[in-house]
Parts: C-alpha cells; sequence; structure tokens
C-alpha cells in the first residue's frame, strides 16, 4: 500500500477510542491515522432516558423507543464520506473497518469511491450485494455469534440494536467480555465496557451492487459472498 493516510472505523457501540493503541503502532511506523466516529456512535451518541434513570427500571429500558432510531445505513455512510473527505483532503484514503463498520464502508465506497484507495474489512461485514447484515447469525458461518445474545428487548419496536452494559449482573458483564474484548485483560475490558454506546442504528440494510477490479487477499475460511464493490478500490479482508 502507499502512503495515504489511514482513516480507522469502528464497530457497533465502540466509537474512535477503541483504536488508541493502533494509532499509536502506526504512528511508530511512520503511517498517518485518524479514527472517527461512527453516526449514533462516540460522540455522536444517544441513550435512552431510561439508562439513568434511578431506580432503574428494565421494562422501561427494554421498550424506551431509541432516540437514535431515525440514523440509517445512508445516513451512516453520509457521515463517513464527509470525514473522508476531510481527512484526505478530497483525495483517496485508506480505510479499515472493523465490524458492522463494514457494511457502512461498503456504502460510502458505493457512494464516493474516489475518496476511498483501500478497503480493509478486520474481522468485519462484507455483505453480499442485497443480504442484510444481520441475516448473518442465522447461518451456519454464524453459530458463534455472541453479540446477538447481548440484545435487549425488540429492535424492531424500539428502532435500534439494544444493549445493557451498564448492568451489575456478573454473568452479564461476562458475557459482554466475551463477545467483544476475548483475552483482554479484566480491567481493561472492563474500562471499555464502561465507554459503550446503549443503542446501535438499524444500519444494516442490503447494500447496492457495484463493481471491483481487484482483491488482495482472502480470509483463510471461505465466508459468504463478498460483495462487488467500487472499481477504484482494493479490497482486503483480515481477521483476527
Amino acid at each position: 500500500m502507499s502512503n495515504e493516510p489511514v482513516v480507522l472505523l469502528h464497530g457497533f457501540y465502540h466509537g474512535a477510542w477503541a483504536w488508541t493503541d493502533v494509532i499509536a503502532e502506526l504512528a511508530g511506523r511512520g503511517r498517518t491515522a485518524v479514527a472517527v466516529d461512527m453516526a449514533a456512535h462516540g460522540l455522536h451518541a444517544a441513550s435512552p432516558a431510561s439508562a439513568a434513570r434511578r431506580p432503574f427500571d428494565p421494562v422501561a429500558y427494554a421498550t424506551e423507543p431509541s432516540p437514535v432510531s431515525g440514523v440509517g445505513l445512508d445516513a451512516a455512510a453520509d457521515l463517513l464520506v464527509t470525514q473522508l473527505d476531510s481527512v484526505g483532503k478530497g483525495k483517496p484514503v485508506c480505510v479499515v473497518a472493523h465490524s458492522m463498520g463494514g457494511a457502512v464502508l461498503t456504502r460510502a465506497a458505493e457512494r464516493q469511491p474516489g475518496l476511498v484507495a483501500h478497503m480493509v474489512y478486520l474481522a468485519a461485514y462484507m455483505p453480499a450485494s442485497n443480504t442484510p447484515c444481520l441475516g448473518y447469525p442465522a447461518l451456519p458461518e454464524g453459530r458463534d455469534n455472541r453479540f446477538m445474545q447481548l440484545l435487549v428487548g425488540d429492535p424492531a419496536a424500539i428502532g435500534a440494536l439494544r444493549i445493557d452494559h451498564r448492568s451489575p449482573d456478573p454473568e452479564a458483564q461476562s458475557a459482554i467480555r466475551e463477545a467483544f474484548y476475548g483475552d483482554v485483560e479484566p480491567s481493561r475490558a472492563a474500562a471499555a465496557t464502561a465507554l459503550l454506546s446503549c443503542d446501535a442504528p438499524l444500519v444494516t440494510t442490503p447494500t447496492n451492487e457495484s463493481r471491483c477490479s481487484r482483491r488482495l487477499l482472502r480470509p483463510t475460511r471461505a465466508r459468504k459472498p463478498i460483495v462487488r464493490t467500487p472499481a477504484a478500490a482494493q479490497i482486503v479482508q483480515a481477521r483476527t
């Protein structure tokens, strides 16, 4: 890859803060890197009022409509396009997306392919055209998915994918650690958990079909079909 800036996009519930160590590592290797917040996350996040109400009412928390219910895939992609344009000053950049950030990156690159030089999918969703991301956990390849088990309430009713990361229940906290942080040191995982957002918007609608000139790297284990993405971009899919 050439020396264009690297833009780092996190997955659901996280924020630009999740890339702190990666930015430091890239800086040590002489690469300029910027982490951005996805729509409805980080400094763009909004929580239901019931999340902070005391005493805590779990029923209210599971049923209150989400303040980010109006944020869809197009809005998330529009924000990322603005961020890419700002970082690259109109020139193409390398974008690394994690988890559901992959769906947002795909849509953003479809809209403005000239802003993306390389698309790196780090354990990220690369949905096949006309396939919603949330359909994948129901497939055999998604049998080990732990994310869906964390959901509170009915996503269709509240308009978001809600988790209760503030739960004092040790089993709930353990489930969050297993879903997001694996073997991360417990105190560091707890600090990260405290920074999570409550609601992730339903930015999981199918992508449009476009074209791709080449793929640089395939994962070791085959996954479901990769979306055909803009011809200007080179694609890397990485696994952890």
